[in-house]
This record gives C-alpha cells, sequence and structure tokens, in this order.
C-alpha cells in the first residue's frame, strides 16, 4: 500500500485526465481504494488498543474488587466474632449468678458440667450474596490478538482512553 501511494501521489490528476478520461476514472478509484484500506488499518488498529485497554481497566477493577472483598470479609468476622464472644460472656455471667450460694456446713454438690454452648459460624455464603449484590461481578473481556496488515506500514499512535 505504501509502494501505491507514493506512485500515485507522484501522478498529477489533470494529466491523467489529459491522457485518457476513462484512466482518470480508474486512477480516481484506485486512489480511493488506498486511501479506504488505510483508514480501515487505521481503525482496526484503532478498536485494538480500546479493546486491550478496555481489559487492562476491567483487570484492575476486579482486583480491587477482590481487595475490597477480602477486606470486608475480614472486618465482618471480626466484628461476628466479638459479638458472639460478648453474647457468650453475658450468658455464662448469668449463669454463673444463678448458681445457688453453698451454705456452711454442706458440702458443695458436684454439678454436672455446662452443656457445651453451640458457637455460632459465620456465614460466609451469605455474606458473599451481599457484597455481588453491592459490588457486581466485573467481566474481563477475552485478551485481544493484534491484527497483522502486512499490505501497510504507516507510523500508528495508540489512541488515549478516557478514564471514566
Amino acid at each position: 500500500m505504501s509502494f501505491l501511494k507514493k506512485n500515485l501521489s507522484e501522478c498529477a490528476d489533470e494529466a491523467v485526465e489529459e491522457f485518457a478520461l476513462v484512466m482518470a476514472k480508474i486512477y480516481r478509484w484506485i486512489q480511493l481504494v488506498v486511501d479506504i484500506r488505510c483508514e480501515d488499518v487505521i481503525k482496526r488498529r484503532d478498536a485494538v488498543e480500546v479493546a486491550k485497554q478496555e481489559r487492562e481497566n476491567a483487570i484492575k477493577l476486579d482486583n480491587l474488587r477482590k481487595d475490597k472483598y477480602e477486606k470486608e470479609l475480614t472486618e465482618k468476622k471480626v466484628a461476628f466474632d466479638e459479638a458472639v464472644d460478648a453474647e457468650l460472656a453475658k450468658v455464662a455471667a448469668a449463669a454463673e449468678a444463678e448458681k445457688p450460694e453453698p451454705v456452711e456446713g454442706e458440702e458443695p454438690k458436684e454439678e454436672a458440667e455446662p452443656a457445651a454452648v453451640n458457637r455460632p459460624e459465620f456465614d460466609e455464603r451469605e455474606f458473599k450474596g451481599e457484597f455481588d449484590l453491592n459490588n457486581p461481578e466485573i467481566v474481563i473481556p477475552a485478551e485481544v490478538q493484534d491484527e497483522v496488515d502486512n499490505d501497510y506500514d504507516l507510523p500508528y499512535t495508540a489512541p488515549t482512553a478516557v478514564p471514566e
């Protein structure tokens, strides 16, 4: 394409038209074909660059979402464990207060061991469901393959993405 474009630029429209009217029409058609091909290559390169930038942004956002998930999960687990420990301490204190005081001269009765307290577990599945509702999962596009245009080498500058 570069070779054709260079050769076409050396011809003058008037000179070709003076030579033959039909050749002038073919000359203009060839110029349009070369220009359209060049524009097509540039548009496709731009589309590939934009797709690459979108993929990189999606990956960054997904990593931020994962970090946020881990942070919130840790915070919720700690808060849950503290609340459970406080509740168990209240129950233990209430049970201790209900014990009858030993009377002097009597031997203390052997009490049955207190029933094992069922410690509730943190429901990670529920937390994940709530987190996913508030922070939708980010779809990462497939990896973009560069298109190879062997017929046209032109200097190319990638478009810059506007941050959202």
